[in-house]
């Protein structure tokens, strides 16, 4: 694709290829030794110093390319993550051309006449004035200062209308190039962006995973067989194992934080080295035992709902986390996706983000990320719907204090709410406290996710606990010869 850009006649004419930096560098010449009649002495012509970028392949080449050259393998080296990547790819954003700026990140330019047209199509992006000097830059972006016949939007990012977009091809917009939103003149493009989705997981995990903490055993060499490949392997000489540098409680809701086993994601045939946790092997007459509780903070927040009822199950959100099923449609995850229109696995995230304090705002901004080109006043339509028909309303009683009522989740966030601004705040199991420094006396109303989340988070802390202590009570009483390898929130695995 470089090259080919190269042979275009006409660059400044092309809507990606203008903001490339055509200029031509000039090699760096020795100044060069004249006699007393001004004309150069023999071997005293300026020539090219030597060990310099503009000489060879790169003479005449524009300056884009030759930021391109890599000496070592004495070729250009392109990948996902350079910057012309989205120009050579001829990236489109709802069928308009990218251009990036240093102060607003990836942009796309939609006509002035198309914009005039369907205003309503562009609702609640974030516009950027072409004629203002920030969407500049230095030299060849020139071109773009004063364009009254085009408008530019930034490029929508996951975390709102103030975060600039960083990379067209990161994984977060694969959901962008799957239906359409983010598209490409080149057929390779969609390759390109899957292929850098699937190895993101591993660019970013490499360093984690091979600084591991390894002890090796150069013990007894003892006959085995691979597992998963039933070859013959030979362990002793050397075998090893890993110890998790696990920093127990390092967070306010006491859970455990280690960055690459507690963060390690389930093995998928779309990410490469999501195959991490399959990779650690037991040894020979061992087996690694583990379970984890489904949906268990969902579980946990229903609980506390349905404590006011004093019945399992007795609150609606109580009754779909036991009854609810997905065939049916009748779970709390199939049901916001109706409301919503969206995927069950994409409602998963809505869940989850309001159980933990998320608001309305919120709610919106996730709903056009799933849906970029969803205008602003549906999305707040969808998800007012949703926080009616899930938190409910807000109202007083006659003390003054505030509660909600009329939706799924009421009776939980009454609940949640209550524990959170508490005098001294604590989990309804092991009586756990919060951290001083969020308690009502210091913070007042502020940081109300951060305490309701601790509400939901430190009671699966709780639960981890009492199912510890649980295992190793089984375990003296049956005489169950196993060993505690490591807990990941919500799961646990022993040898």
């Amino acid at each position: 694709l470089a090259e080919g850009a190269l042979q275009c006649a006409q660059p400044m004419e092309d809507p990606w290829l203008r903001h490339l930096d055509w200029h031509v560098a000039q090699p760096r010449m020795t100044k060069g030794r004249r006699g007393k009649d001004g004309e150069y002495v023999r071997g005293g012509e300026p020539r090219p110093y030597a060990r310099q970028r503009y000489t060879g392949k790169l003479a005449g080449k524009p300056q884009w390319y030759c930021d391109l050259w890599d000496a070592e393998s004495g070729d250009i080296r392109v990948t996902v993550r350079s910057r012309v990547a989205p120009y050579l790819l001829r990236l489109t954003w709802l069928g308009h051309p990218l251009y990036h700026s240093r102060a607003h990140g990836w942009t796309f330019r939609v006509p002035a006449a198309e914009y005039a047209e369907h205003p309503g199509r562009y609702s609640g992006m974030t516009r950027v004035e072409s004629s203002s000097s920030s969407l500049q830059d230095e030299g060849c972006d020139a071109n773009v200062a004063g364009d009254t016949q085009g408008v530019y939007f930034k490029v929508p990012h996951a975390d709102g209308a103030q975060a600039n977009c960083g990379s067209p091809l990161a994984k977060s917009y694969q959901a962008a190039v799957d239906n359409g939103t983010l598209a490409s003149a080149y057929p390779t493009a969609r390759d390109a962006m899957r292929l850098n989705a699937m190895c993101a997981y591993w660019v970013s995990a490499r360093t984690r995973v091979m600084s591991q903490f390894v002890v090796w055993d150069a013990g007894d060499v003892r006959a085995a067989e691979d597992p998963v490949t039933q070859a013959p392997l030979r362990l002793g000489g050397p075998s090893a194992v890993i110890l998790p540098q696990v920093v127990p409680m390092g967070t306010v809701t006491r859970r455990g934080v280690e960055p690459t086993w507690m963060t390690a994601a389930n093995a998928s045939r779309g990410r490469v080295g999501s195959e991490l946790k399959a990779m650690v092997r037991a040894p020979p007459g061992v087996k690694f035992v583990g379970a984890d509780v489904d949906a268990e903070e969902l579980w946990l927040a229903a609980l506390l709902g349905d404590a006011q009822l004093r019945g399992h199950g007795a609150s609606a959100l109580g009754w779909m986390t036991l009854q609810g099923t997905k065939a049916l449609g009748s779970d709390l995850h199939s049901r916001s996706a109706g409301i919503l229109g969206i995927t069950r696995s994409a409602a998963k995230v809505f869940n989850y983000g309001r159980i933990y304090g998320a608001g309305l705002s919120h709610a919106v901004a996730l709903l056009r990320r799933f849906n970029p080109g969803m205008p602003q006043e549906d999305a707040r339509a969808k998800a007012e719907a949703l926080y009616r028909a899930t938190k409910g309303r807000r109202a007083r009683a006659s003390d003054g204090s505030a509660f909600w009522h009329g939706g799924a989740e009421s009776f939980m966030f009454n609940t949640l709410e209550r524990i959170a601004t508490a005098s001294d705040p604590r989990t309804p199991a092991l009586s756990a406290g919060i951290t001083g420094a969020l308690q009502q006396r210091v913070a007042g109303s502020r940081h109300m996710t951060s305490r309701v989340n601790w509400a939901v988070q430190s009671s699966g802390v709780d639960y981890l606990h009492l199912l510890l202590v649980a295992m190793r009570y089984l375990a003296r009483t049956y005489m169950i010869d196993l060993r505690f390898a490591l807990s990941v929130h919500d799961e646990v695995r022993y040898l």
